[in-house]
């Protein structure tokens, strides 16, 4: 079903976006991807012919109760988003993040729940070419972009997030090794669900400085966590 994509109360109107959520995650879901890789194609969104919604809330109604939940945490905390659809929330440079994205669908897994991984949030910081491997051996839900030098994590939740990617830093400047990085995320992750605290969940804990070297951002979709041709 096609969509046509909103601006948020008070932001900017929107450009076309790319949001191809597609989850193909058994063949019988290959019709379903193809209409959501059709969401690329700016006249998809100009030959919409179902009304788009017209807020936030309105555009999440529908949405599983994990996807709804994280939705209005985020907005709770960043307030209304700058762009909408009915797959997606995204807020752009709120908090520590270039961008916030809240997905109706999780990213699908190959273990563990496969429920949960809603929020995807990324910084501008340019990964060198020999690092992208060790950081996919520690975590494929961590993305790297290297055209428009954009570092993300998507989890279940933002603390999760900075976890992963302040061990993604450290794997990168060789602090840790990636067994190392998986040791500490397994134990903080433990910390997080007990409500015990951590530095590694509350923000960077390393300068973020170099978003001024990152280009326009884009949507990274499924296929840019478990492709491994886009690496």
């Amino acid at each position: 079903m096609q969509k046509r994509i909103r601006a948020g109360r008070g932001a900017r109107a929107a450009g076309p976006a790319l949001l191809a959520l597609a989850a193909a995650a058994s063949p019988g879901a290959l019709n379903a991807q193809s209409r959501a890789q059709d969401a690329t194609d700016p006249d998809h969104f100009e030959s919409a012919s179902v009304p788009a919604p017209e807020t936030a809330e309105a555009s999440i109604d529908q949405w599983p109760e994990g996807s709804r939940d994280v939705a209005r945490v985020m907005i709770e905390k960043y307030g209304e988003p700058d762009q909408f659809s009915d797959d997606a929330l995204v807020w752009k440079d709120k908090g520590s993040w270039k961008r916030t994205v809240v997905y109706r669908t999780a990213l699908p897994r190959l273990f563990g729940p496969r429920d949960k991984d809603y929020l995807e949030q990324s910084i501008g910081y340019r990964v060198p070419d020999d690092k992208t491997a060790e950081l996919r051996r520690f975590d494929r839900r961590i993305h790297v972009d290297h055209l428009t030098g954009e570092m993300s994590s998507r989890s279940e939740s933002e603390p999760l997030n900075f976890l992963a990617l302040n061990l993604a830093e450290e794997i990168i400047s060789e602090k840790r090794s990636v067994e190392d990085a998986r040791e500490v995320y397994r134990k903080v992750t433990e910390f997080y669900e007990s409500g015990r605290a951590s530095p590694y969940l509350d923000g960077f804990v390393f300068s973020n400085d170099t978003d001024s070297l990152a280009a326009p951002g884009r949507f990274a979709t499924h296929e840019d966590f478990f492709d491994p041709k886009t690496q």
